[in-house]
C-alpha cells in the first residue's frame, strides 16, 4: 500500500473496514514554547480528544481558551485538568446541533471578548459503535457541516480583532 490510500479489509462481520494510514504529526519546540499571553482562542468540542489535548496546549502557552462544549459540565470536569498551567480558559455551551444555541453562543462570546486569535472547530459525532463502516445520519448533518459553518461565519462577521 503506497502514502496516501486506503486499505479495505473485511472484518468479522463481512463488512469492509478501511484502515487509514497513520501520519505522525508533531510541532516543532518554537511553536510549542511560543507564549500566548493575551491571544484568545475558541476549540469546540474542547471536553475530550483532539479538543481536550488542544486547549490544554493553548493554555499551556498561557492562552486564554474558550472551551464551547455541548455539556458544560463535561467541560467544567476536563478543565480541572489544566491545574497549574499558565492561561486561563472558560466554559461556554455550544451545541452545533441547534442553530439558535451557535447564535446564543456567537452573542455571548462577542458580549465578553474583543478579539479572537484562533478557531479550532473539532467538535462532530462519529458513529463509535461500528454499526455501520459510514453513518451520516440526519442528527449528526447539522452538527458536522451546518452548525460548524454558521457559528465561523457568524464569529468572522462579527468583527472582533486578531493579532
Amino acid at each position: 500500500m503506497s502514502g496516501g490510500e486506503c486499505d479495505p479489509r473485511p472484518n468479522a462481520t463481512d463488512r469492509k473496514e478501511i484502515i487509514m494510514p497513520r501520519k505522525k504529526l508533531a510541532i516543532d519546540e518554537a511553536t510549542r514554547s511560543k507564549d500566548l499571553a493575551g491571544k484568545t482562542y475558541i476549540v469546540t468540542g474542547a471536553n475530550s480528544g483532539v479538543g481536550l489535548e488542544t486547549t490544554r496546549q493553548l493554555v499551556k502557552q498561557a492562552g486564554h481558551v474558550v472551551m464551547a462544549c455541548r455539556r458544560i459540565e463535561a467541560g467544567e470536569e476536563a478543565a480541572r485538568s489544566f491545574t497549574g498551567l499558565s492561561g486561563t480558559h472558560e466554559v461556554m455551551r455550544l451545541d452545533l446541533a441547534d442553530l439558535q444555541s451557535v447564535r446564543e453562543f456567537v452573542a455571548a462570546f462577542c458580549a465578553k471578548h474583543d478579539r479572537l486569535d484562533g478557531l479550532a472547530c473539532n467538535a462532530g459525532m462519529v458513529n463509535m459503535r461500528g454499526d455501520s463502516a459510514v453513518s451520516i445520519s440526519c442528527s449528526r448533518e447539522p452538527l458536522n457541516t451546518i452548525g460548524t459553518a454558521a457559528n465561523t461565519s457568524s464569529l468572522r462577521s462579527s468583527g472582533r480583532r486578531s493579532s
